[in-house]
This record gives C-alpha cells, structure tokens and sequence, in this order.
C-alpha cells in the first residue's frame, strides 16, 4: 500500500504544489499523513488515505506537473479501494490537523493574526494542560475501543444476538424467584436508629402484645340487644378458632422456618394459648360486653359514668373507656340525687361504632404462632356478613405486612399497566424512526425498545439471584428501564442518520458508536451513579429499590451494544442493498417459486439533460450508486466533514436563503457545459425539495412572486430543486479541501464560501423532519430577543414559585398512606381516626433499670414526672399503675425500705379490683422488681413530623427524672418518625455527591469549564423547581420521594449534558447559531427521549398504590422540569453565556470523542455523458 501511495504521489499536479504548499509549510495542513494523489477527468486532485497514520510520511518525488486527461474518467490503483472497514486503522487523533488560517499569505513566525490576541494560562490554571492530555488519551482510548467493537459487532451479528438472548433468558429467572419483604419496619426505618434499640431492650424484658382490633359501624344506634347479642356471637367464634402447629411453616414475613422446635407448643393451639392473659387469667379482650354485669342487661340497662368517660363494671371491677370502645356517641346528663347519694352520671343514649381490641401473645418464640392465628381470625371476620346497616373491619399486627406483601407483587392490572407501557413505547419509536422508503429503522427501533425491556428482565433478575429482596419501591422499577433505556436507542439512531454519505454499512454503524457511544456511557454512567448513590441510603427500601434498578439499567445499557446494536447492523447492510423492509422481512424468505418476483435493485434513470434541466442545478441522485453490504465502492475523497460543520451548513444555507429571497427574486444561471441558460426562480442555492420551498417562504417571512412557476407541475422542475448548483459542480476538489482547512475561518469571514459544501439531507433519513423543524423553526424562536427575554422571566417566576413552596415543604411518610387504597386496612384506619379521634398511636414508658423506687424522692420525683405529661396536650390518654398504688400505698410507705414497697405492690396488684387492671405491666424476680411499665396514647395525626417531636418531648420529659429514674419511651411506630428529621439532610448530601460526581464527568466528556458550570447550575434549578412544587401539589418528603430528587440529576444530566456538550463543539458565526446547530444536532433524540419516558411513566397514572402514585407525579414533575430545562432555559442561558472560542487553533486530537464524520466527496455519473463528475457534498 506505500508503494502505490509513494508512485501516485509522485505523479501529482503543479496545481497543488502552488496553492498547499505555501499553506502546509506555514499553518499545517490537514492532509492526512500517507495520503496520496489520484487523478480526475478535469485538472483536479484528491487526496485518500492509504496507510495508517501512525506510519512514517515519506514523499518519494517531488511534486510535479500531472498532464490531465479529460477524455478519460478518474481512476485509482485497483489496490486503493478502501474495503469493509479498512480505514478504522486509523487513529482517531490523526483524522484532525491544524488548520492554515488563510490561503493568503500566513502571518510572520510567533504573529498573530490581526484582531486576535494571544490567549494565555491564567496561573491558577497550570494543571489545566495535564489534565487536558490526560483527557485526550483517555478519550482516545474509549474511542478506539468504541470503533473495534462496533466493527466486531457489525462483522458478527447473529452471535450477539443469540448470546445476548441466552444470558437475559437465564438471568431473567430471577424475576419469577424474588423474595418480597414485607416487614414495614425493616422497610422504612432507620437501621440502628435509637428508637430501633429501644425497641430491642423493650422486646428482650417486656415483650409487648400483639394487638388485634374488630371495628363495627353502623348508619343508627349500635348500642341495642341485637347488636350486642351479634357481637358476643362473634366473640365466641374467634375463641373457637384452632390452629394446627404443624402447619405453621414460615413467619409472618413468609420466611421459612429454620432450626425451629415445636415441642414447647400444643399440636392444636386454642385461642387460649394464644391470648394474653390478665391478673384474673382470663384473656384480655376488651369490649361493650366488658360494660354490663350480665347478659341479661345488654342493650337493657343503660350504660353510665359518674366520672366520664371512666365506668368500671360492678361485677367483675374491670375499669374501661368508654370513648375507647365506642365512636360517635351521644350522651345525655342525669343531675344526682340527693336523697339516695347517687352523683351525677353521663349516660351513653346512642351510638354508632364500636370497638373491639383483643390482646395475643407477644413473645418471640410464639411470634410465628400468633401471627398464623392472626390470619385465621381476620378472615374469619371480615368474611361475617351483619347486614346491610353494618360494616366489619379489622386490624391485627401482621396486616400491614401482608397488605405490603401483596402491593409489592404485580397483580394483573400491574402487568397490563407494564405491557401498555412497552407497546406504546415499541409503537412510539418505531413510529418516529420509521418512513416510507429502503432507509426506515422500523426493526433497530422495536430491537432497541425491547432492549430495554429485556435490561429490565435481565439486570433486575440477576440481582434479585444474588439476593436482594424485592421491595415496594421496585414496582416502578421496569417503567424507569423502559423509559431511560430508549433513550440511546434514539442517540445511536441520530447519528447513523447523520452518516448517510458514507457508502460503507460498517463504516456508518462504525461511526454511530463512536460518536454515540462515548455519550450514552456517560448519560448510563451519570444515572447509574445516581443510584448508587441512593443504594449508600440508610432505607433498606429505598436501598434496595436503586440496586435493583442500577442492575436493570446497566444491563439495558450492555444489550443496547449487543442486541441492539446488531439489529442495526443487520438493518445497515439491508439499508446498503436498497432492499424494501418487506422484502427483508418477508419475501426474502420464501420459496423462490412463491414469491412475487426477485428484487433487484435498480438505479433511478436519469434524467434528459434538456436545456431547462441543464440550466438548474446538477441532479444529485437520490438512489446512489449500489453496494453491497460486504463490499465497499471505491472511495473517491480522503477529507471529513464533522456533524458540527454539517448542522453549520445547514443553518447558513438557511440564512442565505432567507436573504436571498428578499433580494434577488429571479435571476439567470448558465449552464458550463453547453452555454443553455434558464430563469431561476430563487436565489442559489435553491431550496432542498420543493416541499421545502413553501416552508421556506413561510419561515423566511417572504412570499414567493407571481411570475414563478411552481416547480411542482413538472417532474424535471421538481426533480432540479434537488440539484446542486452548477458553480458547485464546477468546483475542483483541491478548493473544497481548502475550504474545510479554513471552514472555521470562512465561517467568520467568508461564509457564503462556504455554501458549495452543502448538500440536501435525502429524503426518509430518519429524523430528517425532526432536524428541520429544530432549524427552521424552533431554534429560529428561542434566537428571537424578546423570546429569550420571556423565557428568562418565566423561569425567573417559577424558581421564586418554587423557592416559596420550599418554604411550607412537609416531610414524613404515614404508614396509612403506603396501604393500598382498596384494602381493608386502609379502611381500618379512616374509620378510626374519625371514630376515635384520641386514641391514635399507643406510647409504652417502661423502666428496666434497678432504680430504687422505695425512697421518697424519687417517688415523688415520678408523680411529678407524670403529673406534667399528663398535662401535655399531646399525651391525652395516661393509665399508669404506679401511679395509682402510690396515691394509694405512700401514706403507709416507710422511706428506703425496698422489701415492703415489694410487698404492698404485690399485694396491690393481686388483691385489689383495681391493681388487678395493672397485673400485667409489672415484671417480678424473686426479690426485686425487674421491669415495669405505663402507657399513654397521643391523638391522630397526619403530619408524622408532629407526632415525632411529640414523642420527643415525652422522651425528654421522662429523661428529666435521670438520675432518680431512668425510663425508655417507645411506640412501634417511632423508628419510621425518626426517619422524618433526617430526610432533608439525606437527601441535600446526596444531592450534593451526585452533582460533584456529574461536574466531575461533565469535565471529562465537555472540554469547557463554563459549560460544565452550567450544566450543574441547571441541574440544580431543577431540584429547586422540584422542592418547592412537591409543597405546593401537598406532597411531602419522604424517603420515596427522595430517590426521585435523585432520579432527577440523571434525567436532567441526559436533557442538559447533550445540549452543552453539542454546543461547546459547534462552529457557527455566533452563539445564536451554534445554539440553532445544537438543536439540529441533538434537538431530535433528546425530544424523543423525553417524549418515550413519559409515555412509560403515564402507564403509572392512576395506580391505586400509592409509591407508584408519587412515582408518576414526581417523575412527570421530573421529566418536564428536566426537559424545559434542557431544551429551553440551557439553549438560551448558552445564548447569552455559552463558551465562544475559535476553533481554527485547535490541538491535535481535541474534541475527538464529539465529531461525527461523512464522507465530503463522492463521484456520480454526467447524466447523458457516461462520463463520471466529482461533486462536493455533505
């Protein structure tokens, strides 16, 4: 290959030693080393690459005039054919070279050109070149790895495929094999949290009762005979209800038993067994039936109390409330009676609710027991049928578990939900990527789609057989994959399209990856992070839930280069073929006998070269000439176009075109080869395609003249509006070599030079339309003044909007909120909360340490103590034993002495009817007395950050009377409150490493310091927008909707990262241009993006859960605010702020891992000459 590069260049022409010499000895040309000559039917070089760049240059002969042949068309050495991806050899730093700033005579040694001056290195900046090189390589590495892999891929298709299919299909057995916890307190509390510990010291001296609640309510009186006659019915069929021992096999949680001895426990275990029994022996159940002596008063005799709403039964002595059994009651006054002695009673007239509370053992050898019981009696109560007139609720300790259980698992309607929202995705993409002819994406577009379901299936399920247990939060986990992971598909898409000149498959999908690649990464990275970020979260939940989900989107993101990736490679070979998507599909694969004919494909005849026809510009063909999918055409140019240069174009040919139809209406153009000439009916260049030329008029603000024809009438005039012009035709190749030397510094001053560079996009390109509308339309109003001006306002306005919300932010999660709506739970706790309004959490104080309660002090110390909880409004229920039996007992109490405090409260509580109530809360040893304990209960509440400081303050009160006495206040709720102060400093910490992670990958992919900036500052807008509008839809923050702040830097990241980075990279004259080329460029795949991760998301709309309720109200906040951010404040913001630096000086090797390349120059044949034309294009 050296030797013929060596033999052609010594054959080469005087015209180009005249015009590259003078600019390759002073500014460095950007001829690729080991380029070599080939000669051309007119006066005219081309310059292609023939060996690796990092071979050694060596020029043979010196250059010397070449005699042309115009009879005889171009030819090569038959050897110089670039094959199937021959030059991916090539270093990616050595396809770009230092510019010359002017074909004109360059500037003296160490001078620099007029107007500029000499940008120099702040100081604080001197690490700033290392890190640059550092960059470089690294990003030089990455792309390379990304060319050989893509070329691997492209060369094996099927077997990434298969392999690709078998791994998902194996790992995905971890889907069907997941383990749902359940445990609400392991869920959503604090691992290791102090009121975890005391709830611990509290299970090991005095085990609480598990407590079973049965709720009637009624629309009339419920305090009737019948009524209470029912109740005693169901009474008696709970005690009836029997459990086989044997048949207990898991825990509530539906954790297997291990190591576990049944012999301590019956083979049938009674309710008996089960029940907590009081000081009598009897069972603790408390109901109306604890309100009359006998039978033969229920309903009869009235119900009263002289000290309301304490009644203690005449009979039995049991002490009850009467507001804690019955709901809505009305009450009437009896004035006591004198003569007999009788006080003043408060009598219960009616009724309407009724409460029924049941106490089962809680110790943890019965745990499994008693909630296997527990089952068995809720369904035997919420299966009883009272009527019309009455409903039945109830409440064990294992319903919130269970309830949790069966949201955390996809029932039927979850599984429609998720296929809805894979067909609408498939459909959306395949829609947008989809067109009428051989270039359409249907199929990579459905493989890329179900690439993101199948991310899902594959990470996750991996996961879940390294056991991690799946968790609430994890339901929304496969609409997150689906809808993030298609947003690579639509990267990649978008820059295949922007290829479309080069006349290789493998070197379009080539080039896609490594121009795709390195950005998906770092969008896949940024999320990834983000997530584990979130795993670092001290909620087992909400840990397991970003787990889970990295795992989904990492896999997604490994199928997208493997199965994804194939399918286009596959499609890019059919593409090259020119075959029909239906014949690849269908026919292709029938017997040659059944099918409807053989395809073949066939060049588009040309058209006559009639003097109207001549007179406008040459046709560019839109078949172009035929390959193969496995052999490449010969390669008639060594130079590239970047995408930047090409979005350049594509917006200078705008303006010009807008200028021109203002000024020159018509004018006449001759043809250069036979002197025809005809009237033009528009400036050159022309219009893309006639279509184009209406949009033009409108956009542009002209109106075309009545004297025009309509190009439309004819197929020639219609066919000459795709044409270049024929001074574009004429143009040699050296010039257009020179001009991509000097394109930044043509695009400053000359850039109507720049204009015989461009060529139409071809029509069914996929985005073709999208990139149309962002340039003519889109980017034309966001560069408008008084647009920007609005666009600063408005988000000026919704960042105070938000800033005020933030202001009224309320935090907490309640465990009645994550019930499912449609539960009997859920149910439980409405009603209860309206019925029993004062009765809301129950607050256990217990005293565990040997403290010395037979001194005076500190029993006074305690009454004190109690007295000021007592007048707490947040304590307005306190039965305290102690209390009672020390107003009782003190009077005959001698100070110090340990043994008879003992006794008399043995005996207290033991003989006296109402020590007996107190039996219970009391713990003896032989000599001394263990444990003890009171209860208080605080009202209802839906704040959870109320309660917790309520809590607070009555652990602060009993911590008062240290050193007399040491109390630990626990309710089983406080280790889910405790979370509630400490979510706001989670989540700014993680908040505050994700965006340090981001700025420290936006450094890596952006070579901009101010665009990174930005892109953190915007990100940042969008947190703010969303703390302050989660206060003002009443969402509150909670450990649910912190990891969607967090899901909110990689979707912001995705929206932001691609703008910046586009626009650091363009060229355009000014920011307003290279903001319209940044929208042309990733205006496309960031809108689809957007557009196919909502759709996913509203497949969560009107989910009766409620974690996947907040999921769709923060992620669509998310989605929007990320997007508008991205997409309209950014593009502004770089209007005005973004980087602007020449790009003419750039170093070897910058900005390599952003450029895209097409092929500059292609050959076509001379319609009616068979002669064959060099023409320039894009």
């Amino acid at each position: 290959m050296e030797k013929n590069c060596n033999s052609v260049a010594g054959h080469a022409g005087t015209l180009v030693k005249a015009s590259s010499r003078q600019a390759d000895d002073k500014a460095g040309s950007r001829v690729p080393p080991g380029g070599h000559l080939l000669q051309t039917n007119k006066t005219e070089s081309q310059l292609l690459p023939c060996a690796s760049p990092s071979d050694p240059v060596h020029w043979t002969n010196e250059i010397v005039p070449v005699v042309a042949d115009t009879s005889a068309p171009a030819e090569a050495a038959p050897d110089q054919t670039v094959s199937d991806g021959e030059h991916l050899t090539r270093a990616p730093d050595e396809t770009y070279y230092q510019r010359s700033e002017s074909l004109a005579e360059p500037p003296a040694e160490n001078e620099l050109p007029a107007g500029r001056s000499r940008r120099r290195r702040s100081r604080w900046c001197l690490g700033c070149g290392c890190f640059e090189q550092v960059k470089t390589v690294v990003l030089r590495i990455l792309m390379t790895g990304f060319e050989k892999y893509a070329g691997v891929v492209y060369d094996h298709p099927w077997l990434f495929i298969m392999v690709s299919l078998l791994a998902t299909a194996g790992m995905s057995v971890g889907i069907f094999l997941r383990t749902p916890e359940s445990d609400v307190y392991t869920l959503y509390s604090l691992s290791g949290s102090p009121s975890q510990v005391t709830k611990e010291h509290l299970l090991d001296v005095l085990p609480p009762d598990r407590l079973l609640f049965v709720l009637l309510t009624g629309t009339s009186n419920l305090v009737t005979r019948e009524t209470v006659t029912r109740i005693d019915s169901l009474l008696q069929g709970i005690e009836s209800i029997t459990l086989r021992r044997d048949s207990v096999t898991t825990d509530e949680f539906n954790h297997r038993l291990v190591s576990h001895d049944r012999s301590p426990f019956p083979e049938t275990i009674t309710f008996q067994d089960i029940c907590a029994k009081d000081g009598s022996g009897k069972c603790q159940v408390q109901s109306i039936l604890d309100l009359y002596p006998s039978s033969s008063a229920w309903g009869v005799m009235p119900i009263a109390s002289a000290s309301w709403p304490v009644v203690t039964n005449p009979v039995t002595h049991k002490v009850s409330r009467l507001d804690a059994i019955l709901g809505k009651i009305t009450t009437s006054v009896r004035l006591a009676e004198q003569g007999s002695g009788r006080p003043a009673l408060t009598v219960v007239e009616e009724a309407e609710a009724m409460l029924m509370r049941i106490d089962l053992r809680g110790e943890t050898i019965w745990k499994p027991y008693t909630a296997a019981f527990e089952k068995l009696v809720l369904d035997y109560v919420l299966g009883q049928d009272f009527g019309p007139d009455i409903s039945v609720t109830a409440k064990a300790e294992r319903s919130s578990y269970d309830e949790l259980k069966r949201v955390s698992t996809l029932d039927v309607v979850e599984w429609l939900r998720l296929c809805a929202a894979v067909l609408v995705v498939f459909l959306y993409t395949s829609v947008v990527n989809s067109s009428k002819t051989h270039r359409t994406k249907l199929v990579p577009s459905a493989m890329g789609a179900l690439a993101s379901l199948l991310g899902y299936l594959g990470g996750a399920g991996l996961v879940y057989l390294c056991g991690v247990r799946h968790t609430t939060p994890a339901e929304a986990t496969p609409f997150l994959a689906i809808g993030i992971g298609v947003d690579d598909l639509f990267v990649i898409i978008n820059a295949y399209s922007l290829t479309y000149l080069h006349p290789n498959p493998k070197e379009r999908v080539v080039d896609a990856i490594r121009d795709a690649g390195l950005s998906i990464t770092i969008t896949t990275l940024t999320n990834v992070i983000t997530f584990i970020i979130g795993a670092l979260s001290p909620y087992y939940s909400i840990s397991m839930f970003c787990i889970i989900t990295a795992g989904a989107l990492t896999w997604g993101y490994v199928l997208c280069l493997t199965f994804f990736l194939a399918g286009l490679s596959l499609d890019a070979r059919r593409e090259a073929r020119k075959e029909p998507l239906s014949y690849s599909l269908f026919w292709r694969f029938m017997p040659r006998c059944c099918r409807k004919s053989s395809y073949e494909p066939q060049l588009s005849p040309p058209l006559p070269l009639t003097a109207a026809a001549s007179g406008l510009e040459e046709m560019r063909n839109e078949s172009e000439e035929i390959v193969t999918a496995d052999q490449t055409p010969p390669t008639h140019g060594g130079d590239l176009l970047t995408t930047y240069q090409l979005a350049a174009l594509m917006v200078l040919y705008k303006k010009h075109t807008c200028q021109s139809r203002s000024s020159q209406p018509a004018r006449r153009l001759f043809d250069r080869r036979d002197g025809t000439g005809t009237e033009e009916t528009m400036s050159t260049p022309v219009p893309e395609d006639s279509e184009r030329d209406r949009t033009n008029q409108k956009s542009c603000g002209t109106q075309v003249s009545t004297g025009i024809v309509d190009v439309r009438e004819t197929g020639q005039d219609a066919a000459s509006q795709r044409r270049l012009s024929s001074h574009i035709r004429d143009m040699t190749t050296q010039e257009s070599i020179m001009l991509l030397k000097n394109f930044e510094k043509e695009m400053e001053q000359n850039p109507e030079k720049l204009l015989k560079l461009y060529h139409p996009e071809p029509l069914g390109n996929p985005g073709r339309g999208s990139r149309r509308f962002f340039r003519d339309y889109y980017g034309r109003f966001l560069g408008n003044t008084f647009v920007k001006a609005t666009v600063l306002v408005i988000f000026a306005a919704v960042t105070a909007l938000a800033i005020y919300g933030a202001t009224t932010l309320k935090f907490g999660l309640s465990l009645k909120n994550i019930t499912p709506q449609a539960s009997y739970l859920r149910d439980f706790y409405s009603l209860h909360e309206d019925l029993f309004p004062s009765y809301g959490d129950e607050v256990t104080v217990f005293f565990a340490e040997n403290d010395r309660w037979e001194d005076r002090e500190v029993q006074m110390r305690y009454l004190q103590m109690v007295k000021e909880l007592s007048e707490q409004e947040w304590a307005v229920v306190v039965t305290d034993g102690m209390s009672l039996f020390l107003q009782h007992a003190m009077p005959s109490l001698h100070s110090g002495n340990r043994k008879e405090f003992l006794a008399l409260l043995k005996t207290w509580l033991e003989g006296d009817p109402i020590g007996q109530n107190f039996s219970t809360f009391f713990k003896f040893s032989f000599d001394n007395l263990i444990v003890w304990q009171f209860r208080y209960w605080m009202p209802h509440r839906d704040n959870t950050t109320t309660l917790y400081y309520w809590l607070k303050e009555g652990k602060d009160i009993v911590s008062a009377g240290k050193p007399y006495f040491h109390g630990e206040v626990h309710t089983a709720l406080a280790v889910i409150w405790e979370s509630d102060p400490k979510i706001l400093p989670f989540t700014l910490t993680n908040l505050s490493i994700a965006l340090v992670c981001i700025l420290a990958i936006s450094l890596l992919l952006i070579p901009d310091l101010t665009s990174a900036i930005i892109v953190v500052l915007v990100v940042s807008l969008v947190d703010l927008w969303l703390f302050g509008f989660m206060a003002l839809i009443d969402l509150p923050l909670s450990m649910i909707s912190m990891v969607n702040l967090l899901i909110s830097i990689g979707y912001s990241v995705d929206f932001t990262i691609h703008v910046a980075h586009t626009f650091t990279h363009c060229v355009g004259a000014s920011r307003k241009d290279r903001m319209v080329e940044t929208m042309i460029v990733m205006g496309a795949p960031v809108t689809h993006g957007m557009l196919s991760t909502l759709l996913s998301i509203l497949a969560l709309a009107g989910s009766p859960k409620y974690i996947l309720e907040v999921f769709f109200k923060m992620m669509f906040m998310v989605i929007v605010f990320a997007y508008t951010a991205g997409m309209v404040l950014l593009p502004v913001v770089l209007t005005l702020l973004g980087p602007f630096h020449p790009h003419g000086k750039r170093e070897s090797g910058k900005a390599i891992a952003c450029d895209s390349s097409a092929q500059l120059i292609d050959m076509e044949p001379l319609h009616g000459t068979g002669k064959e034309e060099h023409g320039v294009g894009v």
